[in-house]
């Protein structure tokens, strides 16, 4: 995740944009009044190139001044593989390495001071670090704007499963073993009704249905 963090603990960065340099800080625990938390979390392992939704909230409490309009002027997610290392929203997309989505943006309830985002997500087989990705900004004390990052991340295992019956001959052989499952029944009853000896050999119907049957299925 960032630097090695603790995947669970929001972190944020600030950047002066009013000064020409745009200095940044270094990550940091997110101060009290600002939360970014996963709000819908995929339990397990999740296939692989299949979509799959993840919903994350940002709260930023009125002691910020958020002068972003929307307040949330970014919102996405990012993916790196766990080999690759750290992984922050500042690298850029790499096919079949790093992956993001189409960034959006959001406003802050007037109450609750929440934002909420959901977005569908997949990804290829591997171990994934996932990190969302919010930006907003707020006054300068003395004039000027304030550039806020937030990141949370966690870890998530996408995997190929192999659907059952995925091809016509495996559908083909499911299909085969169940007539011939029904066959045997249908033999053993057969077998029951007639137990006469006898009659089993003579009957025409049995004898009819037990050779035609037979030949067709085996």
């Amino acid at each position: 995740y960032l630097n090695g963090s603790d995947v669970s603990t929001a972190y944020c960065w600030t950047t002066d944009v009013t000064l020409p340099n745009r200095p940044t800080s270094r990550p940091f625990i997110c101060p009290e009044g600002i939360s970014l938390t996963y709000e819908e979390v995929v339990e397990g392992n999740i296939n692989a190139n299949s979509l799959f939704t993840i919903k994350y909230s940002i709260t930023i409490n009125s002691s910020f001044q958020v002068v972003s309009s929307p307040e949330i002027s970014h919102a996405n997610l990012h993916a790196c593989r766990q080999i690759y290392g750290d992984c922050t929203p500042l690298l850029g997309a790499t096919p079949g390495l790093i992956s993001q989505s189409p960034a959006s943006m959001g406003f802050l309830d007037a109450n609750t001071r929440l934002s909420t985002f959901e977005e569908d997500f997949s990804l290829d087989a591997g171990e994934w670090s996932l990190v969302a990705h919010i930006q907003f900004n707020t006054r300068k004390n003395g004039g000027g704007t304030i550039l806020w990052d937030v990141a949370v991340g966690r870890f998530l295992t996408s995997e190929i499963r192999r659907a059952y019956f995925s091809t016509s001959t495996e559908i083909f052989i499911a299909v085969a073993a169940g007539f011939v499952f029904i066959y045997y029944i249908w033999l053993g009853i057969l077998t029951i009704r007639y137990r006469s000896k006898s009659i089993m050999k003579s009957h025409p119907l049995w004898l009819s249905l037990v050779n035609v049957l037979g030949a067709v299925i085996f």
